[in-house]
């Protein structure tokens, strides 16, 4: 047994020695004494799944990090002084016991230990008293969505919460808990991946009404929406319902957060014993309620009264969204239900405040608040697609969020956090997993090659080599690796795995591609160079100059192959796909755009490229929301004149503006909106907040040349605009960028940065400079 660091030989607790098992709780106990003050005081704890930390009945700690089963982390949580008496220390515990993508089934129970000035004073072992909590339902029940987890039903008469807020609580008909030291290899969590609680917000009652049921369906979700409700024309703001005996089974009301928010369902009521409140979150009210039920995805769950006055917080499972719809059913004998407040209390990641820009267009502006509410909405213990359909890390989506979010905070450490949780998911394929830390099959192949770009990128911005570093040995690999699948005939590359989706994005030939023996694919090779050419960078910044140099061999001849095979001079752009080594009549935006992103079309091809793609004529397939940095990035970068430019605004207001619709509080998915994926469309998703980027890296124009800003690049850029003026984060501090439209019509120029830092001032045709002045304090 081991009596040292992190657990000092603590055990593992769970309910019985049979394992994991799917959607199962537990209720933990461990009275202690205190003789003498303990100060410096720490918890440090652990569970699997998840876990809810109380010391002497109030809530001190909750939210086991995302990790990996194989490389757990534990959470350390700074306590007061603790004072002579009696203590108690309760734990709910709650293991998932099933895949989905952003959990993957690990060794059930939790594990803890109480520390004081660094001695450890209270520890998970066998003296500890558990329960199975069967106030919750347990075993397998409807997914709220195959990447989330389950619904969640919770039946109040069979448990309160004097358990934990009782030292004298009576626990002797609890059990004895399995209990196996703790043995296992972890880490702390990172540091800056720690969401705090915030204090509840109560949503406002907008609309309410009489409802029939018509008997249980498969699902919560489909049981309320399967209801018929009569909503109130004279709509009344009491919270007070009396039943109508012949008309109604219950009632349903709607309430409204004002906004889009992400935490914890918590609501309160006065009901007799045994009402049945069913309640859904959503992000909108287009069917005219909320969509709980959308082919399987089921976006509610189901409370039972105790009876009386009582509260209810929905845990280990928060929510996105901006309203919650309450159906309620009460006992025939009931005549009266009094709704005492529905709402949220925000689960979110401390930030500073994002680093302010200004310039005349209102609409860009609104626009950008709008995309930097969605980036924090996507942030928790790690970044996360969206909040309410999935909170899964994948890197597409994550690497546009680092991107955007490193001209908003320069967080670093918290995209640091997420960067090394990819390196869990590397296959022997060199591919990864669609998300991390899930266990499932499905790899989607360009996502993968996105890591070593993230790693790149996040050194490039921030300085820190640590991330590749810990990582570089995977990332090698992989460039290994995945180029043992070549295509004898165009020695290009291919992914034939039959668990291998080759998904480029949400738009039609792209998104539900697979690939054969016969065929190539443009953007697999494409990504692939990118992916090669980030790493070659990264060898060289290390020094292994005949690395990087191969590398970037391998990356020019990649680019090479597929203008050489995909171009089509009849049609003046490049093929999606080859088949037997003919181009396929797929035509698409994203290929032109990646091949100009990499500067990879020939001087004789360039301006016919270009052309097609400004021609707008629907021979090319449209970009989405999830490709816009790269159409940004390659006419910026590059300088592709005037029209690119031009190019980039159009997209901007044709895809985003319509968000600014006045219901909207973030920004969606695709310009589609909640109707796409079969009515399952996002309404807040991390990748499309493209204006912070636009404003940062394109109206100020700042990128940086060498790691951590050490010299950076400002091209300003009006796009039609007579002044701009914004901060980029650096880790040495702030840049301050400002131009303005002068009697002449050109642009004066102000730089401010921190000293050591270098800025390289260059010119746009359409944005003239004037005078240029660089300020270095």
């Amino acid at each position: 047994m081991s009596l040292s660091a992190p657990w000092f030989g603590a055990c593992r607790l769970w309910l019985d020695e049979n394992g994991s098992r799917p959607n199962a709780f537990m209720n933990v106990r461990k009275v202690f004494t205190v003789e003498n003050t303990w100060q410096n005081c720490l918890l440090r704890i652990m569970a699997d799944s998840d876990f809810m930390v109380y010391l002497d009945g109030v809530e001190i700690a909750r939210g086991q990090f995302s990790d990996d089963p194989d490389s757990p982390t534990y959470t350390d949580v700074m306590l007061e002084d603790l004072q002579p008496g009696k203590h108690l220390l309760a734990v709910r515990v709650y293991h998932k016991g099933h895949e989905f993508s952003v959990y993957a089934p690990g060794l059930p129970g939790v594990v803890f230990a109480l520390l004081a000035a660094g001695e450890a004073k209270v520890l998970s072992d066998g003296d500890c008293k558990v329960s199975e909590a069967v106030e919750f339902r347990s075993g397998m029940m409807p997914f709220t969505t195959v990447q989330l987890g389950f619904s969640c039903q919770y039946d109040a008469r069979l448990g309160d919460d004097a358990w934990l807020q009782q030292i004298e609580f009576d626990d002797h008909v609890w059990q004895r808990p399995f209990a196996e030291i703790e043995t296992r290899t972890m880490q702390p969590r990172p540091a800056a991946a720690k969401p705090v609680l915030e204090k509840f917000i109560p949503g406002k009652l907008i609309k309410s009404g009489w409802l029939q049921r018509y008997g249980e369906q498969d699902s919560f979700a489909a049981t309320m929406a399967c209801d018929h409700v009569c909503w109130w024309r004279n709509f009344s703001d009491s919270q007070k319902f009396d039943r109508q005996l012949q008309v109604c089974d219950g009632w349903a009301m709607i309430y409204d957060l004002g906004e889009e928010k992400v935490g914890f369902i918590e609501f309160a009521l006065n009901a007799p014993a045994g009402t049945v409140v069913d309640y859904a979150h959503g992000e909108h009210l287009d069917d005219g309620h909320v969509r709980m039920e959308c082919f399987k995805r089921n976006f509610a769950d189901r409370y039972i009264c105790r009876g009386g006055g009582e509260r209810f917080q929905l845990p280990f499972r928060r929510i996105g969204g901006r309203y919650i719809e309450l159906h309620i059913i009460a006992p025939e004998d009931c005549a009266t239900v009094t709704i005492e407040e529905v709402g949220i209390v925000p689960w979110t990641l401390p930030l500073p405040e994002p680093v302010s820009f200004y310039t005349e267009d209102e609409k860009l502006l609104e626009v950008r608040k709008l995309a930097i509410r969605t980036l924090e909405h996507c942030m928790h213990e790690h970044y996360e697609d969206c909040p309410w359909r999935e909170q899964a890390l994948y890197t597409y989506d994550s690497r546009n969020q680092m991107l955007y979010g490193y001209y908003l905070w320069g967080n670093y450490d918290f995209a640091a956090s997420s960067l090394n949780l990819f390196a869990t998911g590397v296959l022997p394929s060199g591919q990864i997993r669609l998300c991390v830390p899930t266990r499932m099959k499905l790899v989607i192949p360009v996502f993968s090659m996105i890591w070593p770009l993230q790693v790149y990128e996040h050194l490039l911005y921030s300085n820190d080599v640590s991330v590749w570093q810990q990582n570089k040995e995977k990332i090698r690999f992989m460039c290994r690796t995945l180029r043992q699948t070549q295509d004898a005939e165009t020695t290009l590359y291919q992914a034939l795995d039959p668990d291998f989706w080759n998904f480029y994005e949400w738009t039609p030939g792209l998104d539900r591609t697979s690939m054969g023996k016969a065929e190539v694919h443009s953007l697999y090779n494409l990504y692939l160079a990118n992916m090669l050419e980030a790493v070659s960078k990264l060898e060289a910044w290390e020094g292994n100059a005949s690395a990087a140099e191969e590398l970037a061999n391998e990356t020019r001849r990649i680019r090479q192959k597929v203008d050489e095979l995909f171009y089509l001079p009849q049609e003046n752009c490049y093929a999606s796909f080859l088949k037997n080594g003919i181009p396929t009549s797929d035509r698409h935006e994203h290929v032109q755009i990646m091949m100009l992103y990499s500067h990879a079309v020939p001087e004789e091809r360039c301006g016919k490229v270009l052309q097609k793609l400004f021609e707008c004529d629907g021979s090319l397939v449209p970009i989405t929301l999830s490709v816009m940095p790269y159409l940004m990035a390659a006419m910026l970068i590059h300088d592709y004149g005037t029209a690119g430019r031009s190019f980039i605004r159009r997209k901007l207001e044709e895809n985003y503006y319509p968000m600014l619709d006045g219901n909207s509080t973030t920004l969606w998915e695709t310009a589609k909106g909640s109707d796409d994926f079969i009515f399952a469309g996002s309404l807040c998703h991390g990748w499309s907040s493209l204006p912070v980027y636009y404003c940062g890296a394109g109206l100020l124009g700042v990128m940086p040349l060498e790691p951590g800003f050490r010299k950076f690049r400002v091209r300003p850029w009006s796009d039609g605009r007579v002044s701009a003026e914004g901060f980029i984060p650096a880790p040495s501090g702030r840049i301050h960028v400002k131009w303005q439209l002068n009697d002449q019509q050109k642009y004066d120029l102000q730089i401010t940065s921190p000293a050591g830092l270098e800025a390289v001032v260059e010119e746009l045709p359409d944005t003239p400079l004037g005078k240029v002045e660089i300020i270095s304090c």
